[in-house]
């Protein structure tokens, strides 16, 4: 995302949409099969809470509730429903981090630990924090660089308040490991992992490993070291190179239902398929919506709504890298953010 050089749009327009869904994102991938048919649940099925498409205007006459997606954009995060939004700026806590008036978001999460429902964010100034919904207390942050735009952030369950790794694109590219320490709000890396223009992070629950998203390649790293200085550990089996002649790795998150991933390149969307032998039978490009979507070029963020299947798409149509839609994928549809701005991702969202 391009830093503070687009200007956010007048807040407050009419946006109308029902989404069901019953479970955030996660901190794994637990489930099904691993084969090629759509994950369990009423994918493919039209529920009166999916139906309809939002036009230019973003009204759906059968409907009156916003969808729940929680975008980035320049101006910070902003939740459809429930209501929420975040701009460090804004929130006492945050004043040591330097962050600019017009901060750009590069990542939105939920996660849950300690029962606590933590949003995770990134921004192009060099911010990367773990927030607490509503409530937007600090849980953990920290200046990693302006010059590293980090673009991507995950929480690692491990230990008695977690770790943290957070990847960067520029600078000192790569992967680095944060832990969260005890009566602290912000730490020091203990560890880095050159990855070059690394744009996504993922905890996989159920194999135990991080997966990081770079250029070239999709790299599995399992957690070593000590508990005082943990360190990042590369399983050369289980991750993989692009495929052939694609580049600019940009998007990672889970396939719900499947122990799959979603990875988004410059020119394609896949899903990835660890359990499968080694080599291209990995890199998965017949799925459900695959028709519409795995050609689909300059995607910034894919996304699946666990309960319904329903897929949610940010794909860039500016030289900015942002846009002014959420494409929707089984059953299709459209949302305008209008008076809300241009985004750069959007992700299924319930706290």
């Amino acid at each position: 995302m391009l830093g503070g050089q687009v200007r956010l749009g007048v807040l407050g327009a009419s946006l109308v949409a029902a989404m069901a869904l019953v479970s955030a994102c996660g901190t794994g991938t637990e489930g099904a099969t691993g084969s090629d048919e759509p994950p369990r649940g009423s994918q493919g099925e039209q529920s009166a809470a999916d139906a309809g498409v939002i036009g230019r205007s973003g009204q759906d006459a059968g409907t009156a509730a916003a969808p729940q997606l929680i975008m980035t954009m320049t101006g910070g995060l902003k939740a459809l429903n429930p209501k929420w939004s975040f701009n460090p700026r804004d929130v006492r806590g945050y004043e040591n981090l330097r962050q600019p008036r017009l901060w750009g978001a590069n990542e939105a999460k939920l996660r849950r630990f300690g029962g606590k429902r933590l949003v995770l964010t990134t921004g192009n100034r060099g911010l990367a924090a773990v927030v607490e919904f509503r409530s937007k207390r600090r849980y953990w942050a920290a200046n990693v660089g302006d010059p590293q735009n980090p673009h991507s952030i995950e929480l690692i369950p491990k230990g008695p308040r977690g770790m943290v790794a957070v990847a960067s694109p520029a600078g000192r590219e790569g992967i680095a490991l944060y832990p969260v320490r005890r009566g602290q709000n912000t730490s020091a890396a203990t560890d880095r992992e050159p990855l070059r223009k690394a744009h996504g992070v993922h905890w996989d629950g159920h194999r135990q490993l991080l997966w990081a998203l770079g250029d070239k390649f999709l790299t599995a790293y399992r957690i070593g070291g000590t508990a005082a200085r943990p360190k990042l550990v590369q399983d050369k089996a289980i991750g993989s190179a692009l495929p052939a002649g694609e580049h600019a790795g940009h998007d990672l998150s889970p396939v719900p239902g499947t122990k799959r991933l979603w990875v988004a390149t410059g020119s394609r969307v896949h899903q990835y398929d660890p359990d499968r032998a080694p080599g291209a039978r990995r890199w998965v490009n017949t799925y459900p919506g695959s028709a519409r979507l795995a050609k689909r070029v300059g995607v910034k963020s894919v996304t699946t709504n666990p309960t319904t299947g329903r897929i949610a798409v940010t794909a860039a149509n500016r030289s900015d890298q942002l846009t002014d839609r959420v494409d929707f994928l089984l059953p299709g549809g459209m949302f305008k953010t209008g008076g809300y701005g241009r985004i750069y991702k959007a992700r299924w969202f319930q706290p």
